[in-house]
């Protein structure tokens, strides 16, 4: 079973390159009623890759800096309900079907959004203003 730490968001490499409006509404209200699981990450020769949650990893970067992730070490790491009790069921099964799904494909990933001048989850928000830019007075609140 994987394993959950607190990491800065500046360690984590962002493996997708869009961030969309309506995902980030959705999940500020998630993360105010407490229905969210952490994003999940897999280490690379000590490099952080994201398997899942880059919105998530977003906001948390813009509020705080840091983020509690979930590290799988392997595919079939998978999360539980008994992990995130409070958490929606399906958005469980969404995360672990992405762990698995993108495990092996994180490194090309962030080769992909790297030669779009994307190495920090600042530079995925700033590319991604369209859709960003409203939630800008929302997050100074936080």
């Amino acid at each position: 079973m994987g394993k959950i730490i607190t990491l800065s968001t500046n360690l984590i490499r962002p493996t997708q390159d869009y961030l969309l409006g309506i995902k980030l509404d959705t999940l500020i209200s998630d993360i105010e009623a407490e229905k969210i699981t952490p994003p999940a990450i897999r280490f690379i020769n000590g490099i952080a890759y994201v398997l899942d949650g880059h919105h998530l990893l977003s906001l948390q970067n813009k509020t705080r800096g840091k983020a509690k992730i979930y590290v799988a070490k392997c595919p079939d790491d998978l999360m539980n309900i008994s992990m995130f009790p409070s958490a929606r069921p399906e958005t469980i099964e969404d995360r672990n079907e992405l762990i698995s799904h993108r495990f092996y494909m994180v490194e090309s990933g962030a080769r992909t959004v790297q030669r779009q001048g994307i190495y920090t989850f600042e530079d995925l928000w700033n590319k991604n203003r369209k859709n960003t830019k409203p939630f800008d007075s929302i997050l100074t609140l936080v």
